[in-house]
């Protein structure tokens, strides 16, 4: 049915009844189908206008009775759906204006908002009902509501009483949420006292906390007292997991992306499962507070390795060899196999890696084998036979040369020559006297026989070579003897602890080193105060002589003052030294005369303070200019019985005949008594004089022709302050003592005797003496100890044994052939190696062994 009308109220369907039947309707529709479609309806309103608030269906319903009615088994009762009205509109004068009812379902169910209206709505209230369930806006209080008090910006929480709320521990600003602190720095802080922070727990399997950033760097920072300390993130460049030291430390620790490798200090590619990388000494420790530690390396095929490089190139490895699980250090790069412990036996080889047979089988082509060193206060190899013979034997080429054993007879440690030598040395039983040669029965802690001409002799290969002995008196001494008679000592002294060289039979003492000084006394053996003080009663003192081609004293004074002084009667006189601060060899006169001659430092000239005096000739030596490598040439200095300067040259008068001639600025200071001579140059006979004398250190030369050259030569008396004070006497009296001799006796056929500077009393220093040999007898204050002949007691006889170890049985050589194992871990990269050091002058191999 249709109603086409635009205007009016009238239905497009219409129904009415006046039946007062309780199951009457105006309009029925029905779908008798069991099947009908998705959306069927029996009765459907639509209403396609679009403006004002039209309605699909309008039920109206004046008395007590339901406007719209509507029930399904299963379907919807009423279904009212409007794009912008109202999809369902029920009212009532006096009844209800829509009715929901279900038994199973949802008796309303909106889909957006829902508005209750004309039941106290106003802003902030909560909706209450009475006790026939009607609803009505109300405000909190007086039995509405959830009451209680509490603090801005704290999340509430239940009191103890259930019914009120109060403040809980968190706060929550809107922008920040905090636990313990009003003043979130974080959006969430946690600020706590005590040593408990946060606490995650779960019943299940597992429990998460997730950190995720959008950049990737999603972050754990850790703090001491406020500053950051630490950080552990995803590292949003390579998504590695990475500990990072806050303050400049840097990247400390990462776990590679995709392969799981771990860095420590390798935090940019790490390439092992454990990559470490460090800057020190120290890198991986495995300790344990239990009763062991164990690092386990296993591989499938066997070949568990550690493998040490230098600067990335590999150099050892040490595993487990694969191919008959020996345990193995490999060297690397060449080297091979170096050691290794046998499977089953637990034999060890040093270089006989192949099949050891000895508990330890040490194999080397060099000459370095076996040596056991201690860093602590002791080091012990133990060598134990169970019937006393316990050795150590030594062999050439497989025959046996040497042993050394405890001997089982009497318990002495004995080095016993193979092969016909016979006992060598001991070492007694209960005394530890030593025997070498005496090794029947040595008395002396050490017992030396010998035929031989050699005896003891100490030698070291390192910087020094030390023998100690020592006395508890302090009388620690070396004695020699000569057919078992005492000669000489050399001690420590007892009195003073000065070292000592004695001369036992009467000489007494002749040498000492002076405690506390190291002063050495020659001669003075009481308190030498010089670090080299000789005293003796001959006329010779010290030489120093050389088998080579030179022999040097050096004086070296570290201030530059390095200098002899010689001395009359422990009166200084003389003094030749350095001079430290121009570094001139100078001679002094001690006493007030002061410097007599110097060389001076760089340019060799030499000063001499006073006059020079020669016998000879004073004169210069050149190499001969025409012939220098055959001749040389010598001229001779002019000898006058005055001191003389002579000054020369050459003038040529003027026009005139006038030439005036300059002399030093100095001349007429240091001159007198002026000679003077001219001779003419030239083809033409002229005359020369000298027109005017020497007057402000000028002359004036005139000759009888015009244009002459003169050579001219002025001589005058030295007349400086030191000859004004010291004037040059040319005959002078000999004093008393040189009256009667010679200055050069040898000149006038005279002997050596008759020369002024011969003493017949004194023993020069200039004559050929001989030191005599004297030996006085022994004082008695120096006597006993070790000064004194002790007694020589002779060894017993004792039965040498010659069993046992010392039979020269060779060892059986049971060792077999075994292909090494040079694959896997062992495999060394194809590099250089420079593993030995050759010394071209003893041709040796030095190797060095450092334990740490």
């Amino acid at each position: 049915m249709t109603n086409s009308a635009t205007t009016g109220t009238a239905g497009a369907v219409s129904g009415t009844s006046a039946s007062t039947d309780a199951n009457a309707t105006a309009v029925t529709g029905t779908i008798s189908s069991t099947t009908p479609g998705g959306f069927s309806s029996a009765v459907r309103g639509i209403n396609n206008g679009t403006g004002g608030l039209g309605i699909g269906v309008w039920g109206s319903q004046n008395g007590s009775g339901w406007g719209v009615y509507g029930t399904a088994v299963g379907g919807i009762g009423v279904n009212g759906s409007a794009s912008s009205g109202i999809g369902v509109n029920g009212t009532s004068n006096t009844g209800t204006g829509g009715r929901f009812t279900t038994t199973s379902g949802l008796a309303l169910h909106t889909t957006g908002g829902v508005r209750l209206q004309g039941i106290g709505e106003a802003a902030n209230r909560v909706l209450a009902s009475d006790a026939t369930g009607n609803a009505t806006w109300q405000t909190l209080g007086g039995g509405v509501g959830i009451g209680g008090s509490g603090t801005l910006n704290f999340v509430p929480k239940w009191t103890p009483n259930g019914t009120n709320l109060g403040n809980s521990l968190l706060f929550d600003d809107g922008s920040s949420v905090a636990l313990g602190t009003t003043t979130p720095t974080h959006r969430f802080t946690v600020n706590h006292s005590g040593s408990t922070g946060i606490g995650v727990n779960s019943t299940s399997g597992f429990s998460v906390i997730d950190i995720n950033a959008a950049s990737g760097d999603a972050a754990l920072r850790f703090g001491n007292a406020g500053v950051n300390q630490w950080n552990m993130r995803n590292r949003p460049g390579d998504d590695y997991f990475e500990i990072f030291e806050l303050g400049g430390g840097g990247s400390r620790m990462v776990i590679q992306d995709a392969t799981g490798n771990v860095g420590i200090g390798e935090t940019a590619n790490p390439t092992y499962k454990l990559d470490v990388l460090h800057g020190g000494s120290t890198g991986i420790r495995s300790r344990s507070s239990g009763s062991f530690s164990v690092v386990d390396i296993d591989a499938a095929s066997g070949d568990a390795a550690l493998r040490f490089p230098k600067a990335g190139v590999n150099q050892w490895n040490t595993r487990n060899r694969p191919a008959d699980d020996y345990y193995e250090i490999f060297e690397l790069g060449g080297g091979g196999s170096r050691f290794v412990i046998q499977d089953a036996t637990g034999n060890v080889g040093i270089g006989e890696t192949t099949n050891p047979t000895y508990k330890l089988d040490v194999l080397h082509g060099g000459s370095t084998g076996i040596r056991s060193r201690s860093s602590g206060s002791f080091s012990v190899v133990d060598i134990d036979g169970a019937s006393g013979d316990a050795a150590l034997r030594f062999a050439k080429a497989g025959v046996n040369q040497w042993n050394i054993r405890n001997r089982p007879a009497d318990d002495y440690l004995e080095i016993f020559e193979l092969g016909g030598g016979g006992s060598r040395m001991v070492i007694q039983d209960a005394t530890g006297n030593v025997g070498i040669g005496e090794t029947a029965n040595p008395t002396y802690k050490l017992d030396v026989l010998h035929g031989g001409s050699t005896g003891i002799r100490s030698r070291s290969s390192g910087s020094f070579s030390v023998v100690d002995i020592d006395a508890e008196s302090g009388d620690a001494a070396l004695r020699f003897a000569k057919a078992g008679v005492n000669q000489w000592n050399t001690r420590n002294r007892p009195a003073d602890d000065y070292y000592e060289i004695f001369e036992l039979g009467g000489g007494g003492s002749r040498f000492v080193i002076q405690d506390g000084t190291g002063n050495v006394g020659i001669g003075e053996t009481v308190n030498p105060t010089y670090k080299l003080d000789v005293l003796h009663g001959g006329s010779t003192g010290i030489r120093s002589r050389s088998s080579s081609s030179f022999s040097v004293v050096d004086i070296d004074g570290a201030s530059g003052d390095a200098a002899l002084r010689f001395v009359k009667a422990g009166v200084n006189q003389w003094n030749t030294r350095n001079n430290p601060g121009t570094d001139d060899y100078q001679i002094f006169e001690l006493g007030g005369g002061g410097e007599r001659l110097r060389i001076e430092n760089t340019t060799g000239t030499v000063v001499v303070s006073g006059d020079f005096t020669a016998l000879g000739v004073k004169a210069f030596t050149m190499d001969h200019p025409l012939d220098p490598t055959n001749k040389k040439l010598m001229h001779a200095a002019v000898e006058s019985n005055e001191v003389l300067n002579s000054y020369s040259g050459n003038v040529v008068t003027d026009a005139s005949g006038k030439a005036t001639v300059s002399l030093p600025d100095y001349f007429e200071a240091i001159n007198k008594d002026f000679r003077y001579q001219l001779t003419v140059i030239g083809g033409t006979f002229a005359q020369a004089m000298i027109s005017k004398e020497i007057s402000s250190n000028k002359f004036e030369i005139a000759t009888n022709q015009p244009n002459v050259k003169v050579s001219w030569e002025v001589k005058g008396v030295r007349n400086d302050a030191r000859m004004i004070k010291n004037p040059f006497v040319a005959v002078q009296e000999k004093t008393a003592a040189q009256k009667g001799k010679y200055i050069d006796p040898a000149s006038h056929n005279q002997p050596e005797s008759k020369g002024v500077t011969y003493d017949a009393n004194l023993s020069s220093s200039l004559t050929d003496t001989k030191p005599e040999v004297t030996k006085a007898a022994n004082p008695a204050n120096v006597s006993g100890g070790s000064l004194e002949q002790g007694p020589v007691v002779k060894p017993t006889v004792a039965v040498i044994d010659k069993t046992g170890s010392v039979a020269d049985v060779a060892p059986v050589n049971n060792k077999v052939t075994k292909q090494l194992d040079n694959t896997g871990s062992s495999v060394a990269p194809d590099v250089k190696k420079n593993l030995r050091k050759y010394n071209q002058n003893q041709q040796k191999k030095e190797v060095q062994i450092n334990i740490s």
